[in-house]
């Protein structure tokens, strides 16, 4: 019934990402649909209801165009929550957005802003940001660019962590996750390899 009603105020977002130029993701907890459309607007819809819960925009949002989104957790100590025990329900606070000019701009939902431009001080990628994860603590974020760079960032300062070179090819898509007790992170273009997180050497 959600997802017709859903459905209903977008009716385009069935393709999904294979509409060009339209990003979409669910959140973690399947509670929130995040769609992007080709002129950069944010929309984050509740699963449940198919009710509109935020709508936002850069000032300049024709200016470069979005790549790729993810979704985590604001770090921020002072972003709005719920009195008492956090539940493990609760929809994550910020979305990650790569961008054709190499930024990553870090959305905080419960503010209705941007809370970092990544890469903005020409730290970061050089070329398209092709996919963007935050790791399982939430505190950092790794992006893969056409620049054939892998970056790790600091999501509360915007610093870079960590720089390391992808490889002869530039990664298309990336994964985080836990292999043996050791995290693990995954990049594809035309073959998958495999990252020890903490080293960043090829496993």
């Amino acid at each position: 019934r959600g997802l017709r009603r859903l459905h209903a105020h977008a009716p385009f977002i069935m393709s999904g990402a294979s509409v060009k130029g339209l990003l979409c993701e669910f959140d973690p907890t399947r509670s929130a649909f995040a769609l992007v459309t080709a002129d950069n607007r944010i929309r984050v819809f509740d699963v449940a209801s198919g009710n509109l819960r935020h709508q936002f925009a850069e000032t300049a949002h024709l200016s470069t165009r979005y790549t790729c989104l993810a979704w985590g957790s604001s770090s921020n100590k002072n972003a709005s929550q719920p009195k008492g025990k956090r539940s493990k329900n609760v929809s994550p606070s910020l979305l990650a957005l790569g961008t054709e000019a190499g930024t990553v701009v870090l959305w905080d939902l419960a503010r209705g802003s941007v809370q970092l431009t990544l890469g903005e001080k020409g730290d970061g990628h050089q070329q398209r940001v092709n996919d963007v994860q935050f790791t399982a603590s939430g505190a950092t974020l790794v992006s893969v660019g056409n620049d054939k760079m892998i970056i790790e960032w600091d999501v509360q300062s915007g610093e870079v962590v960590s720089k390391k070179k992808s490889g002869k090819e530039a990664a298309r898509k990336l994964a985080i996750g836990v292999i043996t007790g050791a995290s693990v992170l995954a990049t594809a273009s035309s073959k998958v390899i495999l990252w020890d997180s903490a080293s960043r050497s090829s496993l």
